[in-house]
């Protein structure tokens, strides 16, 4: 799978993304919005990766996102895809502050709900993002997801979204 977007590109993880993944996914930043605890070894991170690139198969998806110089500046992930229902959470990080609040995060998200709308095999998309991120919330609610509800996530209150396409 790859998506074009205007100012970003989408394109399917594979194994050369170790590295990066690694550094992305041991970011104490990052920690609180994940599901994991603590450190992840390589051959956890190698795992996920082999693990993540079929919704068929793996019941997930991460897609690498690439700026205009066609850089890898995060991830946008579908995760918990139930394709009787056709349902799936959705995730995304920038990775680095410096390429926050450039519209690559809404251009990622934007470029693959048109393209979940055009293949039909997801129609219900939910994320969780905690109260205080405001910066997730609007970029959510910009593609047109929803309040839905409150739930705990790690200890800290969250905000349930849902698009229904």
């Amino acid at each position: 799978m790859n998506i074009q977007g205007k100012k970003v590109r989408l394109r399917k993880i594979d194994e050369s993304d170790l590295a990066m993944v690694m550094v992305w996914e041991n970011n104490p930043e990052f920690r609180e919005i994940t599901e994991h605890q603590g450190e992840l070894t390589e051959g956890m991170v190698l795992n996920f990766i082999k693990n993540s690139d079929s919704l068929e198969e793996d019941q997930q998806l991460r897609l690498i996102i690439h700026d205009e110089k066609d850089e890898p500046i995060g991830a946008i992930d579908i995760f918990d895809a139930d394709l009787k229902i056709r349902s799936c959470g959705i995730g995304i990080l920038i990775a680095k502050s410096e390429d926050r609040s450039h519209g690559y995060g809404h251009d990622a998200l934007s470029s693959l709900i048109r393209t979940l709308q055009k293949e039909r095999t997801l129609i219900h998309l939910r994320c969780l993002i905690h109260e205080t991120n405001e910066a997730s919330t609007r970029l959510f609610i910009k593609n047109g997801f929803e309040a839905r509800g409150i739930k705990l996530f790690k200890g800290k209150k969250a905000i349930q979204y849902i698009l229904d396409l």
